[in-house]
């Protein structure tokens, strides 16, 4: 059997965000820490009204657990919307956006590349750290990064966002 270099037979990988796995485990870990919050809480609770636990570590348990919890949700949101690859089509009209979803699982997203506002109408440059990618028939946005790396094919990447870096 002969390995596919991309999931999409015939297209071509454009983009690759190169902290993707990173990603992922701290989108799993968010899952994970909810559940840990979810059973510890309601433990300490238990234990501090039988006398087991004391007040101030029941105050530290849920404290830790909500400002954990919290922020893994925060950046579980900014994680969603990043781009973690993009593929074009052969006939270089047609993109496959993929980026995590909720629970940290791979979504495609299909777009023809006339559906993607280029960055200079919404005031994004290219080169900055993220910027957003938007669409003309939505008010959704996703994230970019190729201040790490990640482009795979500069032509293609200048083809989709009509931009020079």
């Amino acid at each position: 059997p002969e390995i596919m270099p991309t999931p999409f037979p015939g297209w071509t990988t454009v983009f690759r965000f190169p902290y993707i796995v990173p990603m992922y485990i701290a989108c799993r870990m968010k899952i994970y820490q909810t559940i840990l919050t979810a059973l510890a809480v309601p433990t300490a609770a238990g234990l501090t009204s039988t006398g087991v636990l004391s007040p101030s570590a029941f105050g530290f348990i849920t404290g830790y657990s909500v400002i954990a919890t919290g922020t893994l949700f925060i950046f579980g949101e900014i994680f969603r919307r990043t781009i973690g690859f993009i593929y074009l089509s052969p006939d270089k009209a047609e993109i496959i956006i993929s980026h995590m979803n909720w629970w940290g699982k791979r979504e495609d997203i299909r777009c023809l590349i006339c559906d993607i506002v280029p960055p200079e109408d919404i005031n994004e440059e290219v080169s900055d750290y993220f910027f957003r990618v938007k669409f003309f028939d939505s008010a959704d946005f996703y994230l970019m990064s190729t201040k790490f790396g990640g482009i795979k094919c500069q032509k293609s990447f200048d083809h989709i966002f009509n931009k020079e870096l």
